[in-house]
């Protein structure tokens, strides 16, 4: 999602945010879908997330309606740094055991090793 509105919601990882119980919410209480939800960032203290630029004004105005005790604040706040894109995990690539250099395709050992044994 390029275009739309940046949130701030006031619980993070360590209040144990997690989006299966985030996006719920959000829809709850925004009037909102799923699809209308773009990135969801998590920090330790706090959440950033993303609604749909046209979608922005009617969250604007459910949020307000819907004052409720059991939801932390949400305030309007301005895109991350990296403009929401995500960063790879880890940082090198190449998966579990790291990138496997140019030497070839891999040597066939000829079947099961388990081949001939009852």
């Amino acid at each position: 999602m390029k275009d739309g509105r940046w949130y701030r919601l006031a619980v993070g990882r360590e209040g144990r945010a997690d989006p299966k119980w985030l996006l719920p919410m959000l829809c709850r209480v925004g009037g909102l879908q799923k699809r209308d939800i773009g990135s969801i960032r998590i920090a330790p203290d706090h959440t950033l997330f993303q609604i749909a630029a046209d979608k922005a004004d009617r969250f604007d105005a459910a949020r307000a309606a819907n004052q409720d005790a059991d939801v932390p604040a949400i305030t309007p706040a301005t895109a991350p740094k990296d403009g929401g894109a995500r960063r790879p995990f880890g940082g090198q690539g190449g998966g579990r055991f790291g990138k496997r250099d140019n030497r070839g395709p891999r040597r066939s050992f000829g079947g099961s090793p388990f081949r001939g044994r009852s």
